[in-house]
């Protein structure tokens, strides 16, 4: 992603935050918190979305994953962001947009 910034012309890129589960151990998916920090302090508060990818997650990997966000030492902002308010931007063009 820090790679990919294409002297802003492809401002679309995004971090997947679903299979971030680090509950079972180290593993090739599980990131650490200092980890999952890391991209956001790299790539942005707007370039992760929760969400979008492994949807046959059990409901309660979900939750327990959505509190862990919650917990890093990120921003507010970031963190909603995180939790869909950047998708929000991005799938729904603003009112003035909708003409």
């Amino acid at each position: 992603m820090c790679n990919n910034s294409r002297r802003g012309l492809q401002p679309r890129v995004f971090a997947g935050w679903t299979s971030i589960s680090d509950r079972e151990g180290p593993s090739q998916w599980a990131l650490s918190d200092a980890q999952l920090e890391t991209v956001i302090f790299q790539t942005g508060e707007n370039s992760s979305i929760f969400g979008l990818d492994f949807p046959y997650k059990s409901e309660d990997n979900i939750k327990a994953e959505i509190e862990r966000i919650k917990r890093l030492h990120i921003s507010e902002q970031a963190k909603q962001n995180i939790l869909g308010k950047t998708l929000e931007q991005v799938l729904i063009p603003p009112l003035s947009a909708r003409a």
